[in-house]
């Protein structure tokens, strides 16, 4: 048996609809299937796929298949969708497996990291006095030697030039 993978309520609908209108044309349904041929036997793989290819390129899609599946994974993954979930829905057994199929996505996330840790010091601003002193007071001392007992580097990240890269970067 497959895996069970959560659907919305509107992906409930559509299938729903279809499985009504296969029922008024007197397609049997013997398996209880939601998509069917016309003799209410499943359809074979290759044929779903032929079918794709088929109404993709009629509409001017890409006609690879198992793009789709790329492309939910990654729109999931760049949405924020953690990881172990994304894995689970695509049948992974490791995270690795789909971090790396699905790295390309990531950079993308690493921009929106950045402004949305952007957005929580712009927030910092509604921390009362006390809390902004303490902020104030961290020693930066203190936070390499706690880096330092990770073992993180904290030192800017150098481009090919040799000289400090001023892309907001930090290798850590």
């Amino acid at each position: 048996m497959g895996r069970v993978i959560e659907i919305g309520e509107d992906v409930v609908k559509v299938l729903r609809k279809h499985k009504k209108d296969q029922e008024e044309k007197g397609i049997p349904n013997r398996y209880g299937l939601v998509f069917l041929r016309q003799n209410g036997m499943p359809h074979r793989r290759e044929s779903i796929s032929g079918m794709f290819i088929e109404y993709a390129r009629r509409n001017g899609f890409n006609d690879i298949f198992h793009g789709l599946r790329h492309t939910h994974a990654t729109l999931l993954i760049m949405s924020g969708v953690p990881v172990p979930t994304v894995r689970d829905r695509l049948g992974h057994s490791e995270n690795s497996t789909t971090l790396n199929i699905y790295t390309h996505a990531v950079p993308s996330m690493q921009s929106k990291a950045t402004r949305v840790f952007d957005e929580i010091i712009k927030k910092a601003e509604v921390l009362n006095e006390e809390e902004s002193k303490a902020v104030q007071q961290v020693d930066s001392v203190d936070l390499f030697n706690v880096r330092d007992a990770f073992g993180l580097a904290m030192e800017p990240e150098v481009n090919r030039t040799g000289q400090g890269d001023d892309s907001g970067s930090l290798l850590c």
